[in-house]
């Protein structure tokens, strides 16, 4: 099934990125145990859509959903580092980035979009996604 290849693309992706930040950027990836020790940390999650087919044979699928990036802050601290950060992400996933699967290409086809910050129970949420699509004939 392609959505694992999709989240493979844009987790192994991610994971890389956070890597290579001083200090490492932690990850709550999805369904996984996190217990965060550290601030700031991303949680990463895919939200698929409908699967479509658009020929006659049926042979076609398009997968299409947002990959969303949650930049977890303290309450509190202001919004400017996990603003940097949500920028950094937009720079990683820019419009029109391809990445190859088995079964095709990821390609990212909106700009990474921010949505309002949420305080809640002493933490600061500033989530961050983009459009993906996959087509396999």
């Amino acid at each position: 099934m392609s959505k694992r290849q999709i989240r493979a693309a844009f987790e192994s992706r991610l994971s890389a990125w956070t890597k290579a930040q001083t200090p490492v950027v932690p990850v709550a990836w999805e369904n996984t145990p996190f217990t965060p020790t550290t601030y700031p940390f991303l949680r990463a999650f895919i939200v698929p859509d409908d699967t479509d087919s658009l020929d006659l044979a049926g042979d076609h699928r398009l997968y299409t959903g947002l990959f969303q990036i949650s930049v977890i802050g303290e309450v509190g601290k202001g919004a400017a580092q996990a603003e940097r950060i949500a920028e950094s992400i937009a720079e990683l996933f820019p419009l029109n980035l391809r990445m190859a699967v088995t079964d095709g290409v990821v390609l990212v086809y909106s700009p990474m979009s921010e949505g309002p910050a949420m305080p809640d129970s002493g933490i600061f949420t500033l989530p961050v996604w983009c459009r993906y699509r996959m087509d396999t004939i």
